[in-house]
């Protein structure tokens, strides 16, 4: 049960093994992979002109998705930096895959963008949606069997 804190506006929820999960790959990931920060600032006036002439029709993208298109053409022209790195040194992926974060209610999820930089806008987001179908789907069936087990669960003691 979820404590709340008389001295601080907080309230402990209760980790979910989907939330351990995440907090354990992610502090993984910061402590044992080297991270770089690369900062600018962009100008996004004429991509939301042109984002929003697409949606007049029936193509409907998101800025995010022209972001992830962006990003892994960078990483294409710049493929030192699409790399991992291992004990014998970093090695560049011959394949672009871009990460994309989704907010479920378990926590967060991120799902990948397979070989993104050879894909059009478009296919980006359809791929995007479909693993946001799939995490709703995933939640549902979740809360559905959780349900189902309570039920069981109180059965027994009928």
């Amino acid at each position: 049960m979820p404590r709340t804190s008389s001295r601080s506006q907080f309230t402990d929820i209760p980790n979910s093994g989907m939330r351990q999960t995440i907090a354990k790959r992610l502090t993984e990931s910061k402590t044992t992979i080297p991270h770089s920060y690369a900062t600018t600032d962009c100008f996004m006036d004429n991509l939301l002109r042109f984002r929003s002439e697409l949606q007049k029709g029936e193509l409907k993208v998101s800025v995010n998705d022209f972001i992830i298109k962006a990003a892994a053409l960078a990483l294409r022209d710049l493929p030192k930096v699409n790399a991992v790195y291992s004990n014998e040194g970093p090695q560049e992926l011959s394949s672009i895959d871009v990460a994309v974060a989704v907010a479920t209610s378990n926590g967060l999820i991120t799902p990948v963008v397979k070989n993104a930089s050879n894909l059009k806008v478009s296919q980006i987001s359809s791929v995007v949606k479909v693993c946001s179908f799939v995490v709703i789907l995933f939640e549902y069936f979740f809360v559905v069997k959780f349900l189902h087990e309570v039920k069981s669960f109180l059965l027994v003691f009928q």
